[in-house]
């Protein structure tokens, strides 16, 4: 028999900080004590309605959120054999499970399969469905009380009618109907709506998007495109982590959106989904932040507005199922050029970080390892230092540490990984640097280590055990690589050459996506 032990599960009874009333926006959350750069401000177990995108039903636990293919703690799944839609990497996250949530909704779920509701609706379906488990309905309760202190904009959808009231509306009745639900449809509705502005994406340890999550008590803090704090789970760990120091007494932020991108682009996605308009310290600069910033010109020149309107053609294709890893890099390297023509247009500007970011992922879809490799480095060179300044955000990290992992594939290659012989002769340039790719991994695994800060986290200690392995194979080859700060440094110069090489000048496909006629 398993032993659940369900007091395993963090309720978040020591925060370090505490809700409190504003002037302006509502409740907020405030630290209780003065906190490192680094550490955890509190940590919860993410139990309540955290459910996974339907694109990772098939390859992520449930649970524990433990895929198959991932680097920490790579799982094999079983099907719930009740319902056939939910995945377990084993009895006791079966177990937890049931008890917590899946023991009502699995019913739902088998009636509907081969169907799957919507991400937002199991949400939903999780906060209405009280679970019978002693812990866990205790748990649950607390947050369903909690969530009647959290806004929903009900008035601001109807005011604006832009569809949103209407799909709320629709969605409610719907899982009402489906969850043969005595409570009324507005209840439904309002918790749908409540959703819409305070629930968090559920990622990966890899700051990767899996699913959905609401957590009322976090969803209390409020929002800055300049935040001093960041959301992330480790597994079902959901944690709060400083970005700098912060005082006793000051409020804590996060960024709700992604905060690289213009002043005008913040501003309306922040008013579109939350129903606010940001004066952070960064939007009261308005055009004049670094995020605004053109090589010369402004976003009113001509050219600026054309290669906005054929980036945005070509980004909407990106959605587009029928999409092949080799025409995701066209439409890429099209978007790219159609930026590289204004010759006006910074690497650190957006939309650019992101088709360095689309296109490191073609390249590696299509096994071009060495073209991923290249991007790779002028991204950690060039792009992230300015994008993503503090070493302790979590997309820099991920991204020096798909670098990392780049260089681990290239250091035990003795031939090229298979796929760049055929499709990447392009990049052969890469063999006259005659990098040495251990000492690059080992550089980047030193630097991810240093910047953790003090709260673990189980990626931090996998970093850990990699150092420690790869310092072993250099030892056996008679060398001690924190005595070669010199030959390290050699290895970066050569890095910075080949991010100096790239973007290489690409062309336009205009005839495959018909930019002319979305013009």
């Amino acid at each position: 028999m398993v032993n659940l032990k369900y007091q395993d599960r963090v309720v978040c009874t020591d925060p370090r900080a505490e809700s409190t009333l504003t002037p302006d926006k509502g409740l907020g959350l405030f630290a209780t004590e003065a906190i490192k750069a680094g550490e955890n401000v509190f940590e919860i177990t993410a139990c309540f309605a955290s459910v996974l995108n339907r694109e990772r039903l098939a390859d992520t636990c449930s649970n524990c959120f433990s895929s198959v293919d991932e680097d920490v703690n790579p799982v094999n799944l079983s099907v719930c054999s009740g319902c056939r839609v939910v995945k377990y990497c084993g009895m006791r996250c079966q177990a937890e499970s049931w008890a917590s949530s899946h023991k009502k909704e699995c019913k739902i779920y088998k009636k509907l399969h081969p169907n799957i509701l919507p991400t937002n609706s199991r949400a939903v379906a999780r906060m209405m469905l009280e679970p019978d488990n002693f812990t866990y309905k205790s748990m649950h309760q607390q947050h369903v009380e909690a969530m009647g202190t959290l806004s929903h904009h009900l008035k601001g959808m109807n005011e604006r009618d832009d569809g949103q009231i209407d799909r709320v509306c629709i969605s409610g009745e719907g899982l009402k109907a489906i969850l043969e639900s005595p409570r009324s449809r507005d209840e439904f509705t309002l918790q749908f709506a409540k959703l819409e502005t305070n629930a968090f994406t559920l990622t990966n340890r890899y700051s990767e998007p899996i699913g959905l999550c609401i957590i009322p008590f976090a969803s209390y803090i409020n929002h800055s495109c300049d935040p001093n704090a960041y959301i992330g789970f480790d597994g079902p760990l959901m944690y709060l982590k400083t970005l700098r120091d912060v005082k006793h007494g000051e409020q804590i932020y996060i960024s709700y959106i992604d905060n690289t991108y213009p002043y005008e682009r913040r501003q309306e996605e922040l008013d579109t989904r939350y129903f606010f308009t940001c004066k952070c310290p960064k939007c009261l600069k308005g055009d004049k932040a670094r995020e605004d910033k053109f090589l010369r010109g402004t976003d009113k020149d001509d050219g600026i507005e054309l290669a906005y309107r054929q980036v945005d053609m070509l980004l909407a294709h990106s959605s587009q199922p029928q999409e092949t890893p080799a025409s995701s890099i066209r439409r890429t390297e099209s978007a790219i050029a159609c930026l590289q023509k204004t010759g006006k247009w910074p690497i650190t500007r957006q939309p650019y970080p992101r088709l360095v970011d689309d296109s490191i992922v073609g390249y590696l879809d299509s096994k071009q390892y060495k073209s991923a490799f290249i991007f790779a480095t002028l991204r950690y060179l060039q792009i992230d230092p300015i994008v993503y300044p503090n070493q302790l955000h979590p997309i820099r990290r991920r991204n020096t540490y798909a670098l990392a992992k780049l260089a681990l594939l290239f250091s035990q290659s003795v031939e090229a990984p298979e796929g760049d012989a055929t499709v990447d002769k392009s990049h052969q340039k890469l063999e006259k640097y005659d990098l040495h790719y251990a000492l690059i991994y080992y550089s980047l695994l030193r630097e991810l280590i240093e910047t953790a800060g003090p709260a673990f986290l189980s990626l931090t200690a996998m970093f850990s055990r990699n150092f420690n392995d790869v310092k072993i194979e250099f030892a056996k080859n008679g060398m001690i690589p924190e005595n070669m700060k010199k030959e390290i440094d050699e290895e970066w110069k050569k890095m910075a050459k080949i991010a100096d090489s790239e973007p290489r000048k690409f062309s336009t496909y205009y005839d495959e996506y018909s930019v002319e006629d979305y013009l």
